[in-house]
């Protein structure tokens, strides 16, 4: 049975005009080759990318790893995790004091894996 997340990516997939979803989910983001893990949240989902919240400013062109929980409540204990791959292409800073900067990801690639125990 199809999950309704591959579901939820199936319809973002489709050819056509992109649309984006609207989904607020915390996300985790870290350059390529980089230990640690940083905080963010994501503001919209489309089929080529994301745009998300980030703890810090990330350089246009970097490649990035992005990991985020099913967005999508199904009533599952434990959904995926949908782990992606891709590069910053736009880096926004917002001109109101102590407002976090949003990052937009073009994302190459991503897979569906079973979400850590708590």
């Amino acid at each position: 049975m199809e999950s309704s997340l591959k579901g939820f990516w199936k319809a973002l997939t489709k050819p056509g005009r992109t649309h984006r979803m609207a989904v607020r989910v915390p996300l985790e983001y870290r350059q390529i080759g980089e230990n640690a893990w940083h905080r963010g949240a994501t503001r919209n989902i489309s089929r080529r990318g994301l745009l998300f919240q980030a703890e810090r400013l990330v350089k246009v062109g970097t490649a990035v790893e992005i990991n985020f929980k099913e967005p999508i409540d199904t009533g599952e204990v434990a959904g995926p995790v949908v782990a992606c791959q891709g590069e910053i292409v736009r880096s926004l800073l917002h001109g109101s004091t102590g407002a976090l900067p949003a990052l937009a990801a073009k994302v190459r690639q991503f897979q569906f894996k079973p979400r850590p125990a708590s």
